[in-house]
């Protein structure tokens, strides 16, 4: 990847993740669809450093009783190839995202603790009606790196986790991923630009 160069106002803009819920084929309409919001959730904290999650969203299914996708954007955000640190998933502030009042629009803006004058910017919006085909609806989420500092970041390296109810045991390496419901009548699929790879375990979901 790019290097994030130490120039006062020099922008990086690291990765688009579309997020799309889906009802690709299926012509049942017994069930209304509902539509997609964002919240977060104040009380999901732990004294555990390993279970705080400080960047999490939370993304309503658009369909009754689908739950919720929780999303750490990031869960680590690092630089150099030993992984120092810019932002990660336990910092110690409260959870930063701002939530519009509909719940179509979410945003945060932050300071790395690790780094004086690297900021980061991450955005999260419903997609309108008819972006997809099939009445799907869909998310878009994109982030930034703004480095006002002196120091040069090379080796950007996100790492992005989404959880599910139940945990995926094979590995995803692909910058295009779909996640099918037990019955089938269901998709997720996930999307990312520039994309790498998505691998998911019963240790790190």
């Amino acid at each position: 990847m790019k290097k994030v160069h130490g120039f006062r106002h020099a922008l990086y803009i690291y990765s688009t993740l579309a997020i799309m819920a889906s009802q690709i084929g299926c012509s049942d309409r017994s069930s209304p669809l509902e539509k997609i919001h964002f919240y977060t959730d104040p009380d999901k904290r732990s004294e555990d450093p390993e279970e705080i999650l400080t960047y999490g969203l939370f993304i309503n299914a658009p369909w009754e009783k689908g739950g919720a996708l929780y999303l750490n954007f990031p869960e680590h955000l690092e630089y150099n190839p030993v992984g120092n640190t810019i932002l990660r998933h336990y910092d110690s502030i409260p959870n930063p995202w701002i939530i519009s009042p509909d719940g179509k629009q979410a945003s945060y803006r932050v300071e790395s603790l690790a780094l004086k004058d690297i900021y980061v910017e991450s955005f999260a919006r419903v997609m309108n009606d008819g972006a997809f085909p099939f009445d799907a609806q869909g998310v878009h989420v994109a982030m930034k790196i703004i480095n006002h500092g002196s120091q040069t970041l090379p080796v950007i390296r996100p790492l992005i986790c989404n959880q599910f109810r139940d945990l995926i045991e094979k590995d995803m390496d692909a910058a295009l991923s779909i996640v099918t419901s037990m019955d089938h009548e269901r998709k997720v699929i996930f999307w990312l630009t520039p994309g790498k790879s998505m691998i998911a375990n019963t240790f790190i979901p």
